[in-house]
């Protein structure tokens, strides 16, 4: 949740609305929707560590989180724990909401932060991860998601339970004046802050203001764009390159980086567009060596692909050893994943899922 509050500014409108919808109802569900990289994981994280009423879950697909079973019992853990319901340890989690609900005082409430309902993984019947369809007074949900698709698994409530949906996406010039501001908090306060003013200087004819309203429209209101684009621009790789042509769009900055990897080059590099596709069918976490493994490289191969140059894309979990690595944002496996890529970097999908499978069956050793 550091992480991912690191630099975190605005969305004032967002915590207000969560705040004013809180106060005039009994209970109910707050959703925050909004595209990949719209910060709604940033949002849910502030949320919780700022309010002490709140408890947690966050869906995370790359590392198995995702199951209604692990929410639910990490969950359980923390209102058991909070509450002292120790005594109720195999009731359902309505009847732990009610049992918590009579231990809130007078002006509290008890808040449930579930992030990101569209990574969650539920074969099952029931509503999605078996949240309430009715809830005990003073007892809230807020949560994340993007914007559903046609066929994903939706909430079933009950029409007596308050609902709002505040869409990220209805409010581009609230999102821009936040993006605008997060650009120069980082122009003035961050550790890129001396490159990146170096580069604005190189530019023609480009303040500083040019710069953040120019970034600002390039981002598409995308905060993950900003993550990706001004450490770049900081590190070089946009270094002969003017602010206009700047790439545009988070997937557009994904394909523009793709491009710089040399992943687009003829001959097309196999081995190293190969590890990066088993990485993507890798439903976990996994190290270096079974990386490689899988995706039937060398270490060395793997390595290269794990330099500085991809390492902006990757989260390494170091409390393994040895440390293992994953995409740190779902929206790059979505880039992966996006027909026009797949065909140009010549990969079968379900070929590499198979493959992927066969040596999970196989059971390598060091991966579990």
């Amino acid at each position: 949740m550091k992480d991912k509050t690191e630099s975190f500014c605005g969305r004032e409108f967002v915590f207000d609305a969560i705040k004013e919808f809180f106060s005039n109802n009994p209970n109910g569900y707050f959703t925050v929707v909004g595209d990949a990289g719209m910060g709604k994981s940033a949002l849910a994280a502030k949320y919780v560590l700022e309010k002490p009423e709140a408890i947690c879950f966050f869906n995370v697909r790359a590392e198995g989180m995702n199951r209604p079973e692990l929410f639910l019992k990490k969950i359980r853990q923390q209102l058991m724990s909070r509450y002292q319901l120790q005594d109720a340890a195999d009731a359902d989690l309505s009847t732990l909401l009610t049992k918590a609900s009579e231990k809130i005082t007078a002006g509290e409430r008890l808040v449930i932060v579930v992030d990101a309902l569209d990574e969650v993984d539920q074969e099952s019947t029931g509503n999605l991860l078996y949240l309430p369809t009715i809830l005990p007074e003073r007892v809230y949900f807020l949560l994340t998601r993007r914007p559903y698709n046609q066929n994903e698994k939706r909430l079933n409530l009950s029409p007596t339970v308050p609902t709002k949906e505040l869409d990220l996406r209805n409010y581009a010039e609230r999102s821009s004046q936040d993006v605008k501001e997060y650009i120069w908090l980082l122009l003035n306060d961050g550790e890129y802050k001396q490159d990146l003013s170096q580069w604005i200087q190189k530019q023609n004819h480009v303040s500083t203001a040019d710069f953040v309203e120019e970034i600002a429209a390039k981002s598409e209101n995308n905060f993950m764009y900003l993550r990706w684009v001004l450490p770049a621009i900081a590190k070089g790789f946009y270094e002969n390159k003017p602010l206009d042509e700047l790439p545009v769009g988070l997937q557009g900055y994904y394909y523009s980086h793709w491009e710089i990897m040399g992943m687009t080059t003829k001959p097309l590099p196999k081995n190293k567009i190969k590890i990066v596709y088993v990485m993507c069918a890798l439903r976990s976490a996994a190290s270096r060596e079974v990386i490689a493994k899988y995706s039937k490289q060398n270490e060395l191969t793997v390595e290269d692909v794990f330099d500085d140059k991809w390492a902006q894309f990757l989260q390494k979990q170091e409390n393994y050893q040895p440390p293992r690595y994953r995409f740190y944002h779902e929206s790059f496996r979505d880039f992966l994943h996006r027909q026009d890529i797949v065909q140009a970097a010549g990969v079968n999908l379900p070929d590499i899922s198979a493959e992927v499978a066969d040596n999970m069956t196989k059971g390598l050793a060091g991966y579990e």
